[in-house]
């Protein structure tokens, strides 16, 4: 998250709900290898999940996870 091209794509993941390799290209002006990059590294770290339809992947948050991380910060909120 200290990144900022993968905050970026994080913001767009929240705003379009799931995108493909595609839509960053176009919206954010990654190449599409860069782009893949970042997005490999999120779906290691467990930020990611990926969906298959047909031949395309769609990438979306993976708010399972966050939601965890949130229930292990929230104790030091307090």
């Amino acid at each position: 998250l200290a990144e900022k091209n993968r905050v970026e794509i994080l913001e767009l993941l929240r705003r379009k709900g799931e995108i493909t390799i595609r839509d960053i290209e176009q919206e954010l002006g990654f190449t599409g290898t860069n782009a893949y990059y970042h997005l490999s590294l999120m779906i290691k770290a467990n930020m990611v999940k990926t969906r298959n339809q047909g031949r395309t992947v769609l990438y979306s948050i993976n708010k399972r996870h966050f939601d965890a991380v949130r229930g292990m910060l929230s104790k030091y909120a307090e």
